[in-house]
């Protein structure tokens, strides 16, 4: 029963609702900045093909034509940068809403599975989980309602 409980415990998805939201959350904050990028690069092209106009450089010569390219260039590396920081943030997102979900999961089922209050069982948290003060807490709770 005990290494059924901790394989279950190892589980990446705890609360698949819960972690799909905060997956989500993640990916369009990484999709928010993704704008802020082009339009920056966009900004400094603009001001570099000025000053190229300022000081007479003719709009037909090689000079714009590199940097229409290179213009090209950034912003497809920004979408693919993008799209990597997307999949990074929500593998992230995963292992650490799993390290958020884990104690509340356990202390849900600890509650859930005890009878009354006097059979509640103590329950242990990872090593990395958060919250691991309301599984302390808990603890300390069943210890008093034990004694």
């Amino acid at each position: 029963m005990e290494a059924q409980k901790n394989s279950r415990r190892k589980r990446l998805l705890v609360d698949p609702k819960f972690q799909a939201l905060f997956a989500l959350y993640a990916a369009l904050t990484t999709l928010v900045l993704a704008p802020l990028f082009v339009a920056i690069d966009l900004y400094f092209f603009n001001l570099f093909e000025a000053k190229a106009r300022a000081i007479g450089i003719p709009p037909e010569s090689e000079l714009f034509s590199f940097v229409g390219h290179q213009r090209l260039l950034i912003v497809f590396v920004f979408v693919i940068a993008t799209i990597i920081a997307i999949l990074f943030s929500v593998f992230i997102s995963f292992v650490i809403s799993s390290r958020m979900a884990g104690s509340a999961y356990a202390l849900r089922m600890a509650m859930s599975q005890a009878e009354d209050f006097s059979k509640a069982k103590k329950i242990n948290a990872r090593k990395f989980d958060f919250f691991q003060d309301l599984v302390e807490a808990y603890n300390r709770l069943v210890d008093r309602s034990n004694s």
